[in-house]
């Protein structure tokens, strides 16, 4: 079931690190890049099953991201991921076409949950903890 690539973004190394690892034991194939631009070339170059973007990031933020990315492919799943639960940012992200929020402060089996639900046809920005 897994052989999903999750593309993670996010200019914090220590953050990509351990969701990266969490994610890794799950089965998931995992690349990380440090910015919204090599993401971009990321995607060009082959396409994730779905990523995890975050919101805040030097130069290229999460949004200005997610809506090249939409205009490389506008079915691929994005994730927005932010350390500050922001109503107006996750309802832009959703205009902009996100499927999705994640708290950083949120444990990583909700980020899991999160993906699965994405990536099998249910969507939402908080899932239900089991």
């Amino acid at each position: 079931m897994k052989n999903l690539k999750v593309l993670l973004v996010d200019d914090n190394p220590e953050y990509l690190e351990l969701i990266g690892f969490y994610l890794k034991k799950l089965g998931y194939i995992v690349e990380t890049v440090d910015s919204g631009e090599k993401a971009l070339s990321k995607i060009k170059e082959e396409r994730p099953s779905i990523i995890f973007l975050d919101l805040q990031m030097p130069k290229m933020d999460g949004l200005e991201t997610l809506q090249k990315i939409k205009e490389i492919d506008k079915t691929l799943p994005v994730i927005i991921v932010s350390a500050h639960g922001n109503k107006e940012k996750e309802e832009e992200a959703k205009k902009l076409g996100s499927n999705g929020f994640y708290c950083k402060g949120d444990n990583f089996a909700k980020a899991a949950l999160l993906i699965e639900m994405t990536l099998f046809g249910l969507s939402g920005s908080e899932p239900e903890e089991k």
